[in-house]
């Protein structure tokens, strides 16, 4: 197994060959792309477009999806309530805290909400119909 360190300054991590196979098809497109936004009529051309941006398009795309399924699995209201609270935390088991107290009140208003379905026995069950 071939893997490749890359290392921005920022974070470095360890490519896996099949990954990095994936990011070369999507490098090669972006500059397809780069291709047809080529205007020479244009007196400013289009900026090109780099690995930097491709990758940064790839972990927006791939870090919203996530934390929106993690929203929904937790009861938090939005991602950005997620992405503040959670990013304030200061190690994982603040945020098993935070999470516990998130899924306690989604259960405790789903448990409202069901309670709030259940018909008040208001001890009529009959009409008063005069038999005349």
């Amino acid at each position: 197994m071939d893997n490749t360190t890359i290392n921005n300054g920022v974070c470095e991590f360890v490519i896996m060959e099949q990954v990095e196979k994936k990011l070369k098809a999507l490098l090669l497109y972006a500059q397809m792309l780069d291709l047809i936004s080529f205007n020479p009529d244009s007196e400013t051309h289009a900026e090109h477009i780099n690995v930097d941006g491709v990758i940064n398009d790839l972990l927006d795309e791939i870090t919203t999806r996530r934390i929106k399924e993690l929203c929904k699995r937790h009861g938090f209201e939005c991602s950005d309530d997620f992405i503040d609270v959670i990013g304030a935390c200061s190690d994982g088991a603040e945020v098993q805290h935070i999470i516990q107290n998130a899924e306690r009140k989604y259960y405790l208003a789903y448990h409202t909400r069901i309670l709030s379905q259940i018909p008040v026995d208001d001890g009529q069950k009959d009409l008063p119909f005069d038999a005349e």
